[in-house]
């Protein structure tokens, strides 16, 4: 008889494992759907902040690289994947208002040394260079100093670089010098 109980309530606990499962798996199934979601969406945020990053803009968290998920791709996975691709290039859009490259086609045009260009935009001739090769970005300031004298010609240049030169002689000469 005892042989009899344990067979049935073995018999009877598979069958309720195999219901609850039967039961659960739509659930399950909607669960890891909305996880996959969650997780291209992060991507996606990280895609976008990283974005912003290279615009120079600050993000409110450093950029971490996409994590590779076996599965079906989702519509939002390949948003994210296309936003990647785009925001990873280095190149400004044109609606972006500082590039490295137009920076130095400008300093080119004036004919001007990097440390008179930096004169003009109150930097130091290693932050123009920097600038130029695309290894920093500068302060909204000085985009906004770079902005300004984008209009300017090369007689105007000139002028302001000698009128900067001849202020900065004339403070020094002001200087006292040290006692011995």
């Amino acid at each position: 008889m005892a042989s009899l109980a344990t067979t049935l309530k073995e018999e009877i606990s598979t069958l309720a494992r195999r219901e609850v499962r039967r039961q659960t798996a739509s659930a399950n199934r909607a669960a890891a759907r909305c996880a996959r979601d969650i997780a291209a969406l992060k991507r996606e945020v990280q895609a976008l902040e990283h974005g912003l990053a290279s615009l120079g803009t600050a993000s409110p968290g450093p950029p971490a690289a996409p994590k590779k998920t076996s599965g079906r791709a989702s519509p939002s996975r390949r948003a994210a994947k296309k936003v990647g691709a785009t925001s990873a290039s280095a190149k400004p859009s044109p609606q972006s208002p500082f590039s490295g490259e137009a920076l130095k086609a400008h300093r080119e045009r004036l004919g001007l040394s990097a440390e008179n260009y930096g004169m003009l935009l109150g930097a130091s001739a290693m932050s123009v260079y920097n600038w130029e090769q695309g290894n920093a970005r500068p302060r909204k300031s000085s985009v906004d100093a770079w902005t300004a004298i984008r209009r300017i010609g090369k007689r105007e240049a000139a002028r302001r670089v000698a009128n900067l030169k001849a202020a900065e002689s004339e403070s020094e000469s002001r200087q006292i010098p040290a006692e011995k």
